[in-house]
């Protein structure tokens, strides 16, 4: 089998997807592809041919809830940090372009469900809903609560917001860049105002260190800790987020130890059904990605 039907280019994936719908005969399309120039064009148009004979084969073969199953994966997108304006960083999304991409979200006809509920279906080896989508937020920035909440709840959206347990309440003193660092965090009060009006929660360890450069003591201590001091706190905490998306086997272990039921990385790809629970990929929004970027990354993941 050639890996997953979505490992391929944007324009493969969107090719390959009308061809089949078309129904489109592998036979026609191997004798089109003589009749383009130059030896590496065809051999690489054959390659395609071939993927596509593969998986024209395996869509007639299969029902359509069951290829939907297969070839259909969840975005899970990854935010950090809000502003009112805009910001030279990378993490920090202004107000106005994360209500468009929530509008998106919506008019695209996307269902929204919450981090837990995938990693769930994950567990069991089911498919999550059609055209589902998940929101989460990194580090617990008192601007999730002033600028995100708001946009989410005016669209009905659930959103999963990892903390850092042992900062709540204070400030971000993980990052050297000013435009982020040193920013408020949530403090438990806003936590539970924030737990009143439907917002889940998940851990981020107790200081946001790099787990792979840490001893297992630490990765202990970092992973279970968080879930011990969030759940301590009445904050239920059954999800995890690796801090700057860093993981080894270590890291991993504690996490099950600790009994997430799921767990978020950085990689840049939609979730598909044979993920493990534990190292769900997530797609980063980026302050400075527009509307376009965003829905390409919807529809096709990568950085």
């Amino acid at each position: 089998m050639p890996g997953s039907f979505e490992d391929t280019t944007p324009r493969e994936l969107v090719l390959r997807r009308a061809l089949i719908s078309l129904r489109v005969p592998a036979g026609l399309l191997a004798r089109a592809g003589g009749l383009l120039r130059g030896s590496g064009r065809r051999q690489k148009w054959l390659g395609f041919v071939s993927r596509y004979t593969f998986w024209a084969a395996a869509r007639r073969s299969m029902d359509r809830k069951s290829w939907m199953r297969i070839t259909h994966g969840v975005p899970v997108l990854s935010y950090h940090a809000f502003c009112k304006g805009r910001s030279p960083n990378r993490y920090v999304v202004s107000r106005r372009a994360f209500a468009r991409q929530m509008a998106a979200i919506r008019v695209l006809g996307y269902r929204p469900i919450a981090f837990e509920e995938l990693a769930q279906a994950l567990r069991e080896a089911r498919p999550a809903p059609p055209r589902a989508v998940v929101v989460t937020i990194d580090d617990g920035y008192r601007d999730n609560l002033e600028l995100a909440h708001p946009v989410l709840s005016r669209r009905g959206i659930p959103a999963t917001i990892f903390l850092v347990s042992g900062r709540i309440g204070g400030r971000s003193d993980w990052e050297e860049d000013p435009t982020i660092g040193g920013r408020p965090l949530l403090s438990l009060e806003e936590v539970a105002l924030l737990q009143a009006e439907g917002v889940r929660f998940g851990a981020h360890t107790r200081s946001h260190p790099s787990l792979p450069d840490a001893t297992e003591d630490e990765i202990a201590a970092e992973v279970g800790g968080s879930r011990e001091d969030l759940e301590g706190l009445g904050v239920p905490a059954r999800t995890f987020a690796y801090p700057y998306g860093r993981y080894d086997e270590r890291a991993v272990a504690a996490v099950e130890a600790a009994g997430f039921v799921g767990a978020g990385t950085t990689d840049p790809r939609r979730a598909r059904l044979d993920d493990a629970p534990l190292l769900i990929p997530r797609i980063e929004i980026r302050g400075g990605d527009s509307l376009l970027t965003f829905v390409r990354k919807l529809w096709f993941g990568g950085p």
